[in-house]
């Protein structure tokens, strides 16, 4: 194989009389070059380039959002812009690491409300009154950590993990996989639901014994 130029190469091939020749141009895909070590010839992709970091967020304007992705030759890339659904506003999350689509009506800061009080806004979503110079609006929407859910207490919202559909003893463990575990936990509401799955250090199995689970 060898090298023509820049972008394109050329194999050495026999004929049908066992008589050696070069092949045809071969051509790189676009961008690439033509690299060659020994007499092996191979086409190298361009630098990558970043426009975004991966999983990176932005508003494209009020109704819809781009996620940051990358190819398979490491370039990051803003796909498609997604569209909130109807009645839904694109919100950039204050802590820089999350956008997403609220109920335009929450997003009216002209709203009144007593400074210090929380509400949900969608299932993982809430808000803070806070008190500015006009004085106290509904501040910017945002996200509860991954997977877990909005709860109201009166006038306070917090985030908690989902509850699990079967309900639990408050306290009791269970193996969830043969090398982890989960212990009940309860929310402030008194509902009990089983807690993040953690591991059993390495080379351990996780065993049941009546309403606990040992790791040994």
């Amino acid at each position: 194989m060898k090298c023509i130029d820049n972008n394109s190469y050329q194999v050495c091939v026999y004929d049908q009389f066992g008589a050696t020749y070069w092949s045809p141009k071969h051509l790189c895909n676009e961008n690439f070059t033509c690299n060659m070590t020994g007499d092996f010839v191979y086409c190298q992709p361009p630098p990558p380039t970043h426009q975004c970091l991966n999983g990176q967020l932005k508003c494209v304007d009020n109704y819809a959002y781009q996620v940051c992705a990358t190819d398979q030759y490491g370039n990051t890339f803003w796909k498609d812009a997604v569209h909130c659904t109807n009645g839904m506003k694109c919100n950039p999350d204050p802590t820089c690491k999350n956008i997403f689509c609220v109920p335009e009506s929450y997003l009216n800061n002209s709203v009144q409300c007593a400074s210090g009080d929380m509400r949900c806004v969608t299932n993982n979503t809430y808000q803070m009154c806070l008190t500015n110079s006009g004085g106290s609006i509904w501040n910017t929407v945002q996200k509860c950590p991954e997977n877990q859910v909005c709860s109201n207490q009166g006038n306070v919202a917090y985030c908690a993990p989902k509850v699990d559909s079967a309900n639990c003893v408050y306290r009791n463990m269970r193996c969830k996989s043969d090398n982890s575990y989960q212990t009940c936990n309860k929310n402030p509401q008194g509902i009990t639901y089983w807690d993040t799955e953690l591991s059993c250090r390495p080379g351990q199995t996780c065993h049941q014994i009546l309403g606990y689970s040992y790791c040994y």
